[in-house]
């Protein structure tokens, strides 16, 4: 009787763990589900990392140079978006890029793991909870050529996104940075799971 409480106690114990670890880093967040074996792979030397990707998206190096600054950035997009302004994208800046978040009321941050590798998670939320801007960042034990600034954005296609303050403003106010704000849209959710789903096969090479 001793022996099978004992080993209940064991179990309650692993279960209880488990369930922390969950939570804490929600490990399940960039897990392998059922991608196509026929999907692309990239892979990029210089930084030391690839991925797989749909047939019907593509990738381009939009690396950003201007005089002395230089920001490497690795578009992957849908390939019949013609308008680039709206569209479904993931972007990964190695060395960062100067860029200010979006003053959202509705964001959530957690603790979790990418690439096997602990790391940061902002999510920007509409009114409905639909993820419309996501921003993986402070990633851990990162390649000698990545910067501590590196961050992957994260947006899925967007039909009519639009915000307003979330205060209430005087007459001839405008909604500065810090006040809040509402975002309002509806999330092509299909091209977010893809997102997603190409996230599960990214690893660091180096």
């Amino acid at each position: 009787m001793k022996g099978i409480l004992i080993l209940v106690s064991i179990i309650i114990i692993i279960l209880i763990t488990g369930a922390w670890l969950y939570f804490r880093f929600d490990i399940s967040i960039f897990q392998p589900n059922s991608i196509d074996r026929e999907w692309k792979t990239y892979t990029n030397n210089e930084y030391s990392f690839e991925f797989k990707y749909p047939h019907d998206w593509k990738v381009e190096d939009k690396t950003i140079k201007s005089g002395e600054f230089f920001y490497p950035r690795i578009y992957v997009y849908k390939k019949r978006e013609s308008n680039l302004e709206n569209k479904s994208d993931l972007v990964i800046f190695p060395k960062g890029f100067p860029t200010s978040l979006p003053d959202d009321i509705n964001t959530q941050k957690q603790e979790s793991l990418f690439a096997g590798r602990k790391a940061t998670i902002l999510k920007f939320l509409t009114e409905k909870g639909d993820v419309w801007l996501e921003t993986i960042l402070d990633i851990s034990d990162l390649p000698n050529n990545w910067d501590n600034y590196a961050y992957i954005s994260i947006k899925p296609k967007v039909y009519n996104l639009k915000w307003e303050c979330a205060v209430q403003l005087l007459p001839g106010e405008e909604c500065g940075y810090g006040m809040g704000r509402k975002y309002f849209g509806d999330i092509y959710k299909d091209e977010y799971k893809t997102i997603q789903e190409i996230l599960s096969t990214f690893k660091f090479t180096n």
